[in-house]
């Protein structure tokens, strides 16, 4: 239970602190709503699409993709996870 909590909310909180005191997302998304919907649906897919775009200027190759596909995972499980308990 409480690693669920955790893995709900650690990615949020970078998520804000990363917006809040840096320029992370400054170009990663066209509209303001993706960050948005990305902090509260997909915070983990998110936070790997920002690094690739960040560190990695947007060039995707399978091993990259393959950790989206992981985090997506992650996202859709946290969400699994956390509608079963309520």
């Amino acid at each position: 239970m409480a690693l669920t909590i955790y893995g709900m909310f650690i990615p949020r909180v970078v998520i804000f602190f990363l917006y809040i005191f840096s320029e992370w997302f400054t170009g990663v998304f066209s509209e303001w709503y993706w960050l948005a919907l990305g902090f509260f649906l997909l915070p983990c897919s998110t936070l790997w699409y920002s690094a690739v775009i960040n560190w990695h200027d947007g060039v995707w190759d399978p091993v990259k993709t393959s950790v989206l596909a992981f985090a997506l995972i992650v996202d859709l499980l946290l969400i699994s996870q956390s509608s079963s308990k309520a």
